[in-house]
C-alpha cells in the first residue's frame, strides 16, 4: 500500500541540493508519494502524511520557528500513528522541555569545525530493524554531537570521529507511532552510505519492519 511521505528540508546550511539524489533513492520507489517542503507547518494543513522526515530546520528563511503550541500539534499526529523521521540537521533547533523534544529524544549540541571522517556501526550487542542489511560504513561528514535522552530512547547506533564518540542513531514508540533520530547525514558521501539505513528507518517508522 502506498505511503504518504512529506520531507521538510532546504535551510541555508542544509540546502536541498545536497538531499535530493539521496530523498529520490529512499522515496522514489512506487510504495511512496513523496511531498518535499522547506515549512514543518505543512504537517499540520492538508491530509496528514504516513512519515515525515525532518531534515533541515523547518522554516523557510525569516519566519518563526513553529510554536510549542504547534510543535504540541505535530507530537498528536506522531501520538495518532504518524512516524516521523529526524536526520541530522532536522535535529537542530529543538529546545529541551518542549514537545520536539518529547518526540526526537534528543536535540544537536555541537559539533566540531569542518569535517571529518566519521566511522558509523551498530552498537555492540544491539540489534534493531533498523540495522537489517547495514554494515559498517565511514565517510567525511560533520561530527553531531546531540543531547539524548537515554532514560527514554532505544539507541541501536553509534559514530567515532577524531572529536570523539557519539550515539547516532535512536529510536521510541510514541502513542500509536514511532519515530527515529540519526545524526550523520551532512555531506553527500555520507548520505550515499546511508541509503540502506535510511531505507529501513522509514520503513520502521511506518511500521512495515
Amino acid at each position: 500500500m502506498e505511503k504518504r511521505v512529506l520531507v521538510i528540508w532546504d535551510d541555508p546550511y542544509h540546502p536541498k541540493e545536497v538531499y535530493r539524489d539521496i530523498v529520490d533513492a529512499v522515496f522514489g520507489g512506487p510504495q511512496w508519494k513523496l511531498q518535499t517542503s522547506c515549512d514543518a507547518r505543512d504537517l499540520l494543513r492538508g491530509e496528514t502524511p504516513d512519515l515525515a522526515v525532518s531534515l533541515a530546520v523547518g522554516r523557510a528563511q525569516g519566519e518563526a520557528e513553529l510554536s510549542e503550541q504547534e510543535q504540541a500539534q505535530v507530537a498528536d499526529l506522531v501520538r495518532g500513528g504518524m512516524g516521523m523521521l529526524f536526520l541530522h540537521a532536522g535535529l537542530a533547533c529543538i529546545a529541551d522541555d518542549t514537545p520536539f523534544f518529547g518526540l526526537a529524544l534528543g536535540r544537536f549540541a555541537s559539533h566540531p569545525k569542518g569535517e571529518q571522517v566519521v566511522n558509523c556501526r551498530a552498537m555492540p550487542g544491539i540489534e534493531h530493524p533498523v540495522l537489517r542489511g547495514v554494515e559498517p560504513f565511514a565517510a567525511q561528514d560533520e561530527a553531531y554531537f546531540c543531547k539524548v535522552d537515554l532514560s527514554r530512547a532505544q539507541p541501536f547506533f553509534a559514530a567515532q570521529s577524531a572529536a570523539g564518540t557519539e550515539v547516532a542513531g535512536w529510536t521510541q514508540t510514541f502513542g500509536a507511532g514511532r519515530t527515529c533520530a540519526l545524526t550523520p547525514g551532512h555531506t553527500p558521501e555520507m548520505l550515499h552510505k546511508m541509503e540502506q539505513l535510511l531505507k529501513n528507518a522509514a520503513a520502521w517508522c511506518v511500521k512495515e519492519c
